[in-house]
C-alpha cells in the first residue's frame, strides 16, 4: 500500500512534474518556516507589556535588507520560470519522425474511442508499450472533455471543433484508468476507460488479436464466434437485453449449459455499447465478445453457452466499470 503524499508516477512527464513540484514545495517550506519564525519572535519579544499605553519606538528602514527581500524572490521566480519552461518544452516537444506511437482519441458523452492509424485498429481501451513515447491527437464529438491518466501527469482538454494533442512516455507496466476531468454531463463520472501498459511483446500480441477480431462479417448486426455450433439437440434460449442510461436492464442472466443462445441487444443510448462474456470479473479470458454498436440501434448475438455449469461474468467492453452482471450457466 502506497503512503506517499504524491501518488506514484508512471511516466517521464509525470516524473518531471513531480520533481518540479518538490522543488517548489522545498522553497516554499523554507520561506514558510522563516516567516513563521519571525512572526512568533515578534509576538514574544515585541508584544505590548501590561499597562504600556505608549506608542512603539520609531525605526528607520534598512535598505540592504529591503533590497535583499526584493531581489532574492525575484531571482527565484525567474529561475523557476526558466526551469518550468524547460520542463514544459520537454513534455510537448515532438520526437524524431517515426519514433512516436500515434493514437487518435475520440471523446463523446460518455465514452472513449482509440484509433491506431498505423494498424487500422479501433479499440475502447488504451494499450501502449512501456518506455514508448506516445502522441495522442484528440477530438470531441459533442462537448468539452479532458483526457487524464493520473499516473501519467498532464491533463489535456478536448474542445469541439478543435484537435488537441498531448504526449506521454509510460515507464511502468500496469493497469491504469483514463478519466474525463471536465464536467460533461450526467454520466461524467462514468466516462472512464482501462489503460494497459505492457511489454513490447505483449503489445504486439494484443495488436494481432485486435486485427483478428476486425475480420468483417456478412451481417453487421450479427456476431457469431467461430466456436459456435448449431446442434439441434442443444437447448436454445432467446434473451432481450437493453442498454440505457449506462446500465443493462438485467444484472443476472441464466442460461442452460451448452445451450444455443440468441441475444437481441438494443442500445438506447447515444454512446456505444456491447455485450461480452468472460470467465470471471478480471475479464482476462473471453467466452464471447459482441460487436460494439453506437447510437440507438440493435444487434443480434448468437453463441453457444459454456458446457460447464458455473457463474461467469458479463459486461459492456466500452463501460467495463459500470455495466456488469452475472452470467449463470445451469
Amino acid at each position: 500500500m502506497h503512503t506517499d503524499i504524491i501518488p506514484r508516477p508512471a511516466s517521464l512527464e509525470r516524473q518531471s512534474i513531480d520533481n518540479f513540484f518538490k522543488i517548489l514545495f522545498g522553497i516554499a517550506s523554507v520561506f514558510f518556516a522563516l516567516i513563521i519564525t519571525v512572526f512568533v519572535y515578534a509576538l514574544i519579544f515585541f508584544r505590548a507589556r501590561p499597562g504600556d499605553r505608549g506608542d512603539g519606538s520609531p525605526f528607520k528602514g534598512y535598505s540592504p535588507l529591503e533590497l535583499a527581500w526584493t531581489l532574492i524572490p525575484l531571482i527565484i521566480v525567474v529561475v523557476l520560470a526558466a526551469y518550468g519552461g524547460m520542463v514544459l518544452n520537454q513534455m510537448i516537444k515532438a520526437g524524431p519522425p517515426g519514433s512516436e506511437l500515434e493514437i487518435q482519441v475520440t471523446a463523446q458523452r460518455f465514452s472513449w474511442e482509440f484509433y491506431y492509424p498505423a494498424e487500422n485498429i479501433t479499440a475502447y481501451e488504451l494499450h501502449v508499450p512501456v518506455n514508448q513515447r506516445i502522441h495522442l491527437t484528440m477530438q470531441s464529438k459533442d462537448v468539452v472533455h479532458s483526457f487524464w491518466v493520473q499516473e501519467w501527469g498532464p491533463k489535456q482538454d478536448i474542445v469541439p471543433g478543435m484537435t488537441t494533442q498531448v504526449r506521454y512516455t509510460p515507464t511502468q507496466v500496469g493497469q491504469y484508468l483514463v478519466e474525463c476531468s471536465q464536467l460533461c454531463g450526467y454520466g461524467h463520472t462514468y466516462m472512464t476507460a482501462p489503460v494497459y501498459v505492457t511489454s513490447q511483446a505483449d503489445y504486439q500480441t494484443w495488436i494481432q488479436q485486435q486485427k483478428a477480431k476486425a475480420t468483417p462479417t456478412t451481417s453487421p448486426t450479427v456476431s457469431t464466434p467461430p466456436t459456435a455450433t448449431t446442434s439441434p439437440s442443444a437447448a436454445s434460449l432467446n434473451i432481450d437485453l437493453t442498454a440505457q442510461n449506462l446500465a443493462f436492464n438485467m444484472d443476472t442472466i441464466n442460461v442452460p449449459a451448452g445451450g444455443q443462445i440468441t441475444v437481441k441487444f438494443t442500445n438506447m443510448d447515444s454512446m456505444p455499447h456491447n455485450f461480452s462474456i468472460y470467465t470471471d470479473s478480471t475479464a482476462t479470458t473471453a467466452i464471447f465478445q459482441g460487436q460494439i454498436i453506437s447510437g440507438s440501434s440493435a444487434a443480434v448475438y448468437k453463441f453457444t453457452a459454456p458446457a460447464k455449469a458455473g457463474n461467469y461474468f458479463f459486461r459492456c467492453d466500452v463501460h467495463p466499470q459500470q455495466m456488469t452482471g452475472q452470467f449463470i450457466v445451469q
